[in-house]
């Protein structure tokens, strides 16, 4: 679960379903991230411990500076012949918050099956 407090002060809540998870932390290491309009470009060094992002369409990547999920609806470019390796995406909804290059990171994760949000106000 990922739990950040709402403009009122409410809890927003993002329950995160995996199918066959794995523990390994380097799978879980972020990347350097640019998230703006409905679009996010991730890229990450050649040797990267994980190897290369699990990217794919209807997989889900997270905003690790603000906290938020976004699925991706299509894969716009992934190159990985080059270093760094590049990605960009399009997200399926707008970004909450922008962020650049210099201060933004990801973290995709393979086997989400469903994210649920839990709003409590």
């Amino acid at each position: 679960m990922t739990v950040l407090m709402g403009p009122r002060g409410e809890a927003k809540i993002a329950c995160i379903v995996f199918h066959n998870r794995s523990f390994n932390p380097l799978d879980e290491e972020s990347v350097s991230a640019e998230f703006q309009g409905s679009r996010a470009t991730l890229s990450w060094p050649a040797t990267r411990s994980a190897g290369d992002l699990p990217i794919k369409e209807g997989g889900f990547v997270f905003d690790a500076v603000n906290g938020h999920w976004y699925r991706i609806q299509k894969v716009v470019s992934y190159d990985n012949t080059v270093t760094p390796r590049v990605a960009v995406l399009d997200l399926d909804t707008t970004v909450t918050v922008s962020s650049t290059l210099a201060s933004g990171a990801a973290i995709v994760l393979p086997n989400i099956v469903k994210i649920f949000h839990l709003d409590m106000e």
